[in-house]
């Protein structure tokens, strides 16, 4: 919703303009699990990778790349345009810009942005819906891309 805001607008103009954004931002993330189990008819190994979108996991792979690009292909569409990817602590910035190469190659008219963090907690609730709760430190993406025109 950060790239609705325009300075030259008034707070309730941004507000509003920040506020519709919301609904084109799609987030991600990728984690461990920690036992076997099925969800929604998805089989998952303990020390699978899970992919989630908005919360929901769509991806159980053992492979971390694999369950990347998987995770990106239930998130981007044609009018996809921004991925910003955010790399944790511990994560691996060597793999987000193997990622990153890889969905520019893959989806052209993607931008792709790496951010490295030190802490995730600052994503809490309020931009991620609750994704990085557990607050590891090598939790090592999270994205999201922004569809259409603002």
């Amino acid at each position: 919703s950060l790239l609705a805001f325009d300075e030259s607008k008034s707070i309730e103009e941004n507000y509003e303009r920040m506020s519709a954004s919301l609904g084109d931002v799609v987030s991600g993330s990728v984690t461990t699990a920690v036992r076997d189990t099925t969800i929604d008819g998805l089989e998952i190994h303990e020390n699978d990778n899970l992919g989630m979108v908005d919360g929901k996991i769509v991806v159980s792979n053992p492979d971390m790349m694999e369950t990347l690009e998987e995770t990106f292909a239930h998130m981007l569409d044609e009018d996809s345009e921004i991925v910003t990817i955010y790399v944790g602590e511990d994560g691996s910035e060597e793999l987000a810009n193997e990622l990153a190469q890889a969905l520019a190659e893959k989806y052209e008219d993607v931008e792709v942005e790496i951010h490295q963090i030190k802490s995730l907690k600052w994503l809490g609730n309020g931009l991620s819906g609750g994704v990085f709760r557990q607050e590891r430190r090598d939790m090592l993406y999270w994205y999201q891309y922004v569809k259409g025109e603002l």
